[in-house]
């Protein structure tokens, strides 16, 4: 019996091996049913997951259009119909012939009447100027001119104030140019190489100016938003805003009169003026806008454009800048430009047989002329632009030109201030 036990016992124990072969198929069996239930997990989360990145898309997809439309209208309520930069690009390119321009800030639009100029040499000229017009957006409206029109004189007016401002710090101005340049680009591919010059380019990007670009409204605004609907839905001017609005030749015209309510102060009396008044500054050059000024001297010259730099007049320059330091800045100027073959005049040292700085009635604020004061002056500068681009005159190395005869020379020295 024990025997017949152990027998069996034995058979069970035989019975009851395993062949490898069959745990390894078991194994593998195993592996799949667990591989085919992490798979249909996976896609199950898969499957869930695309619902939530096409909402994911679609809230950010609306909230740009929301963005976007938002910009347009604040563009539309607060931009004005058109804007001293946007009607200034307008007025140029609808004009067909351009040989001579005027480029500078505010005392340029004021102060050079085209037709004035045109009518006395028979040329065909622009007013280019625009408020607060850096000498990196003056570059550009000279750039454009020879390359659009093929402009052959440029008259750059230097805005004592703009020698020592950094453009940075008044991006208003020069996003407000820029803007308008690229609107009226004839050209889409214009106005993108416009538009991504400034927001990428050296001079702004990672500035202010550079993302402030994309928002029109927030540089180039007028909260009259009652007249800029109106101008906007008719299309026209408003004949109560005629008056702030250029002329076809781009010229501001002005028949306001200025107050003398200020003191006025002559060369020989700049002096004590300096060591009494609290406001008086150093007028100086910074490095980015001799730079800027540098870069328009190569551009004309390459191109074989006559370039005429000029400090328009305005009473008061004695009475905000040293007399020492205005008179060092000329010698700077002359330098500058003369080294490059261009002249430099400042006519607030205009001898008085050539030209009147001292007749206050002709300006209609303390820093621009007025309609009468620009006719005047713009007689004047076609005298000094005929004589400029006579045959054979070339300006001397500290840029004494054709009509050096016709200006004083500001001197400082241990004997005082006087006119030479």
């Amino acid at each position: 019996m024990r025997t017949s036990d152990n027998s069996s016992q034995l058979n069970q124990a035989k019975g009851d091996h395993i062949d490898p072969d069959q745990v390894k198929s078991g194994s593998q069996d195993s592996r799949s049913r667990e591989f085919d239930v992490n798979l249909g997990t996976g896609i199950g989360q898969h499957a869930t997951n695309k619902p939530h990145a096409f909402k994911t898309l679609t809230k950010l997809l609306c909230f740009v259009l929301i963005f976007v439309l938002l910009n347009q209208l604040c563009c539309f309520l607060f931009e004005p119909y058109l804007g001293s930069s946007e009607e200034m690009w307008r007025g140029f390119r609808s004009k067909e012939n351009v040989e001579l321009i005027y480029t500078g800030s505010s005392q340029c639009i004021t102060g050079i009447d085209p037709s004035v100029v045109d009518r006395e040499l028979g040329t065909s000229s622009y007013n280019m100027g625009t408020n607060m017009q850096s000498f990196y957006s003056s570059y550009h409206a000279i750039k454009t001119a020879i390359e659009e029109k093929n402009c052959t004189t440029v008259v750059l007016s230097l805005d004592d104030e703009l020698l020592y401002e950094d453009f940075n710090n008044n991006f208003r101005a020069d996003a407000s140019f820029q803007h308008a340049a690229d609107k009226t680009a004839p050209n889409i591919a214009a106005k993108l190489e416009g538009a991504a010059g400034f927001a990428v380019g050296s001079a702004f990007f990672a500035k202010p100016g550079s993302v402030n670009y994309l928002f029109p409204w927030i540089y180039n605004r007028d909260m009259d938003v009652a007249k800029n609907v109106k101008e906007k839905i008719s299309g026209e001017i408003l004949e109560s805003d005629l008056a702030t609005h250029r002329d076809g030749n781009g010229f501001l015209p002005s028949d306001e009169v200025m107050v003398p309510d200020n003191q006025y102060v002559s060369v020989e009396d700049a002096l004590e003026w300096d060591r009494t008044a609290n406001t008086v500054k150093d007028l100086h050059l910074i490095d980015s806008n001799r730079d800027e000024l540098e870069k328009i001297c190569r551009l004309c010259k390459d191109n074989g454009v006559t370039l005429i730099t000029v400090t328009f007049p305005y009473p008061n320059y004695l009475t905000v800048y040293s007399v020492k330091s205005y008179a060092d800045m000329q010698n700077e100027l002359g330098g500058l430009f003369g080294s490059y073959g261009f002249s430099y005049y400042n006519c607030n040292l205009a001898r008085p047989e050539f030209y009147n700085t001292g007749e206050l009635t002709w300006y209609k604020d303390k820093g621009h002329m007025n309609t009468e004061g620009a006719a005047n002056f713009s007689s004047f500068m076609a005298k000094l632009i005929k004589a400029e681009t006579s045959e054979g005159h070339g300006a001397t190395t500290d840029g004494n030109g054709a009509s050096i005869e016709w200006f004083y020379r500001l001197v400082v020295d241990d004997n005082g201030a006087r006119l030479e």
